[in-house]
């Protein structure tokens, strides 16, 4: 008899969940990026109890571009789980019983159980977009803007901790956007970061330091 299980405890350590994940990411469509850098290494839990208390069952790792400038809202994300398969022999030998008037049947008089466990992965994410597809705009003759003035376009009351040249490159969800478009980037001081159009002035959008 075979059973298995998945989201259990984990019977192996980041190192082994963390090779899984990038023999993933390099074996799947376009391969690992060349400008990809491990960013995050989260670990999943379960149960609270007095007990026990939480235990892990698997890890979450995000890759991001290596310039935090460039598509800020791209990502690689890899989740591994411990896939335990469980097998029950019988190793104790089987005795006859008889069964009048049928036919007698055999009962095993021990189980051995053996249980392996192995990486697997639960869940992937891909979102990655080429910094080299930027959209010129330069070529057209136009002047980008100052940084004076493209902090206008941002919300009534954000403060500012930092600003500089970037791109933007749409949310997860743009299909129709693939490739990024010249922007100031605007880091404020609550970890948000705006992008504004560096030829228009307009806001483009925002993300969260946490991707």
């Amino acid at each position: 008899m075979i059973a298995h299980r998945l989201g259990h405890p984990l019977a192996f350590t980041e190192s082994t969940a963390s090779s899984t994940a990038i023999e993933a990411v390099q074996n799947g469509v376009n391969g690992m990026p060349s400008d990809a850098v491990l960013s995050e290494v989260d670990e999943q839990y379960e149960g609270s109890s007095a007990e026990t208390g939480v235990v892990p069952t698997g890890y979450l790792f995000t890759w991001k571009h290596s310039n935090a400038a460039t598509n800020q809202t791209d990502a690689i994300r890899v989740g591994i789980q411990d896939y335990q398969v469980t097998t029950t022999t019988c190793t104790g030998g089987y005795k006859t019983i008889p069964n009048p008037p049928g036919k007698p049947f055999l009962v095993c008089q021990g189980w051995t159980e053996t249980t392996t466990n192995s990486p697997n992965v639960s869940y992937y994410f891909r979102m990655w977009r080429a910094s080299g597809s930027v959209r010129h705009i330069e070529s057209l003759g136009q002047t980008s803007l100052p940084a004076s003035q493209a902090v206008k376009a941002l919300p009534s009351g954000t403060a500012v901790a930092k600003y500089y040249s970037g791109t933007w490159a749409g949310q997860y969800n743009d299909a129709a956007n693939s490739v990024a478009t010249p922007a100031w980037v605007f880091e404020a001081t609550n970890g948000a970061f705006y992008y504004v159009d560096a030829f228009t002035g307009i806001l483009l959008g925002s993300s969260t330091s946490s991707g």
